[in-house]
């Protein structure tokens, strides 16, 4: 019988132990979470200051896997390096970017900029249109 006594004992000792470690395991999963808040705010702010001042340019071409010509929209061209984070097989020649005021560093790749007018002009049906509409035009 004591046998028995001891297993029942030891059987609500370890339902003890259970219950103690879900709690823990709920503070824990429930801990992370606000760090991934806390991160996620920590990342929008820093990106808000990566804006700060900067600069827009064009690459120019690529001089090396870690040097490219830039010409910053003020004029004068630079050669520069850009950040880890960034894929530099997007830095082709053409492609807009931001450049940090103070190193001239490339920052992040901008999209392809398009003039509103033409953007508009794509967008605008004419409707039907014939060949004796259209000024100018003779047989």
């Amino acid at each position: 019988m004591t046998d028995r006594a001891s297993l029942i004992e030891n059987y609500k000792r370890k339902q003890k132990d259970l219950a103690a470690a879900q709690e823990k395991t709920k503070a824990k999963v429930q801990e992370k979470e606000e760090a991934k808040k806390e991160f996620d705010k920590t990342e929008k702010y820093l990106k808000n200051l990566e804006c700060i001042a900067q600069l827009v340019g064009e690459v120019l071409q690529k001089l090396t896997e870690e040097k490219i010509m830039v010409k910053a929209a003020s004029g004068p061209r630079y050669v520069v390096g850009c950040r880890p984070k960034i894929d530099k097989e997007k830095l082709k020649p053409g492609t807009r970017v931001t450049l940090d005021m103070t190193t001239y560093t490339i920052m992040q790749v901008l999209p392809r900029e398009v003039d509103p007018t033409v953007h508009n002009m794509v967008a605008e049906d004419p409707g039907e249109i014939k060949y004796g509409d259209v000024g100018g035009l003779t047989d």
